[in-house]
């Protein structure tokens, strides 16, 4: 769902950052930023977050890092969520950056001046 969302209002071109990559790697032609660093090697080897005091493969996070790429959407939590809430959520939630360029949509939050493709919704 999450896939077709993205598809339908993406380039290739576009980048996305999300925290649960699972489905969206396999999103046809679209660079996938894991805020958690997964897969993703910058955030894996410098990530600011001290190991071993949360959930295991989820502590990770460079927010920072990931606004300075421009992804077109951002795939985290809204701020009032309920439940588990990640470090790189917290973060993420913390940079200015992020409410100054970025507005709840339909897919998770995208990037203002960011033009929809020829044919999205």
């Amino acid at each position: 769902m999450v896939c077709a969302c993205i598809l339908q209002r993406t380039r290739p071109s576009d980048k996305i950052a999300a925290l649960g990559i699972g489905v969206l790697k396999y999103c046809p032609n679209r660079h996938v930023v894991d805020m958690l660093g997964l897969t993703d090697l910058h955030i894996a080897r410098h990530a600011k977050a001290p190991m071993g005091k949360g959930l295991p493969g989820h502590e990770k996070y460079d927010s920072a890092y990931a606004l300075s790429l421009r992804p077109r959407y951002i795939l985290v939590g809204d701020r009032d969520k309920k439940g588990i809430v990640l470090p790189a959520e917290r973060d993420m939630w913390a940079q200015p950056e992020f409410w100054r360029l970025y507005r709840k949509a339909e897919c998770g939050y995208r990037l203002i001046d960011a033009e929809d493709p020829p044919g999205a919704r």
